[in-house]
């Protein structure tokens, strides 16, 4: 009787389960954030400059690289321990992500993203 080969699971599409995007954000003045991207597993993304404080994430080409409900975003690290200052991040439509930046006053402002940590992870 011949070996038969080990079958995969039924949800086993041959392609790494997780990808990530790891990189570490610059921003000043009205210029959209520049990336140093540390490891990046899931493709081109580029960066806007939306308003102050206001930036978006898009996927080359409108590529949905973001699925709906698998998607997590980590950020962290600030500009200074004082002032403080708040992000807020959202996945949009598995294209684009949204992040905003906030003083310590709860207005929208630009500057506060100095060698900031982002790791966006999307699971298969």
């Amino acid at each position: 009787m011949p070996i038969q080969p080990k079958q995969q699971p039924p949800y086993y599409s041959g392609e790494t389960a997780t990808k990530t995007y790891i990189a570490l954000l610059n921003q000043t003045g009205t210029n959209p954030p520049t990336a140093t991207i540390l490891k990046n597993t899931i493709g081109t993304l580029t960066y806007q400059y939306t308003g102050p404080g206001q930036y978006q994430i898009d996927t080359f080409e409108g590529e949905p690289y973001f699925t709906t409900n698998k998607t997590t975003i980590e950020i962290g690290t600030i500009k200074n321990a004082y002032p403080a200052v708040a992000y807020f991040v959202n996945v949009q439509e598995d294209i684009s992500i949204t992040l905003k930046t906030y003083d310590t006053n709860l207005d929208y402002a630009n500057g506060y993203l100095n060698n900031t940590y982002l790791k966006i992870t999307v699971y298969g």
